[in-house]
């Protein structure tokens, strides 16, 4: 039996990562934070085989030995939404995958396999935002450059604009969906005309096991774009929504200038995904669709 170690098992994105691990036949050693919310985790919660381990208080050194850990899955993410500080933001998206790949090293795990974000540290963000995108980016930074030394396979997965039932509603989709299910009188967006390369969660989260199937025959480094490498302006996805949700809000676009430095289209490289044998296969229309029909019960 192959056990993985998940970070982030408690957020949108890691919740369904771990799922499909167990399915798979795997151990998920799941590391959490003592009072971190586990709602997600509910549904198998009293499965013998996911493990819980918890930050700061158990030796992950001696967790990497105890239970055989094939492979890191690193799922979790500090964006600064809830006035986190500086340093719990930089200590997720930097200093935690550091200590973990230095500790998987030593105890001889095979493969790290890295959440990403599509976007870049030159846009305009609030200062929380900037620093959550510079953190992830440092610690790529950190990894490419010391690539030739490391002892673990890295693998990179590059996530477009994920979307799905059950995201927080600080994200924009759901942001979106929860103004015209209330039908706000107007809903303030920009000219609308960056387009998204749109990505369902289960889709993201196949990758994750793909990669993990594939990697004895991948190379020590690779990158993977986890989209549909085909993107949709943002003005057709929110008219498509306020079609679906039957909602008599005004979408007033232009009201909002765009960041700086915007990324006006933005998709999936997906040259290397053969390697993985993975595709998106829901559609951005049938996605939305099942997140709206989430945030309308």
């Amino acid at each position: 039996m192959e056990t993985v170690l998940i970070t982030g098992a408690t957020g949108f994105l890691g919740a369904k990562v771990t799922a499909l691990f167990l399915a798979e036949g795997c151990r998920a050693v799941v590391l959490v934070r003592r009072n971190s919310a586990g709602e997600r985790l509910k549904p198998f919660a009293n499965h013998p085989r996911l493990v819980k381990i918890f930050l700061g208080e158990d030796d992950l050194k001696e967790c990497f030995f105890k239970y055989k850990i094939s492979a890191i899955i690193h799922t979790a993410t500090c964006y600064g939404r809830n006035d986190e500080p500086w340093h719990e933001i930089a200590g997720v998206n930097l200093l935690l995958p550091l200590q973990l790949l230095l500790a998987g090293e030593q105890a001889g795990v095979q493969c790290f396999i890295n959440a990403d974000t599509f976007f870049n540290d030159k846009m305009s963000f609030a200062s929380h935002e900037h620093f959550y995108v510079k953190t992830k980016k440092d610690f790529l930074a950190i990894v490419r450059d010391a690539a030739p030394q490391i002892k673990i396979k890295f693998f990179n997965l590059r996530i477009e604009q994920m979307y799905g039932p059950g995201d927080s509603a600080k994200k924009f989709i759901p942001a979106i969906i929860k103004e015209l299910l209330s039908n706000a009188k107007n809903i303030e967006l920009t000219n609308g005309d960056q387009k998204r390369d749109f990505i369902f969660v289960d889709d993201v989260a196949r990758a994750f096991v793909q990669v993990f199937k594939s990697y004895p025959v991948l190379e020590n480094y690779q990158e993977f774009g986890i989209g549909h490498g085909r993107s949709v302006s943002i003005k057709e996805a929110v008219a498509y929504l306020k079609g679906i949700t039957k909602s008599g809000s005004a979408l007033a676009f232009g009201r909002l200038n765009y960041r700086g430095n915007e990324i006006m289209d933005s998709r999936a490289d997906l040259s290397a995904n053969e390697k993985i044998n993975w595709r998106a296969v829901i559609n951005w229309r049938d996605g939305l669709q099942k997140t709206v029909d989430f945030f309308s019960a």
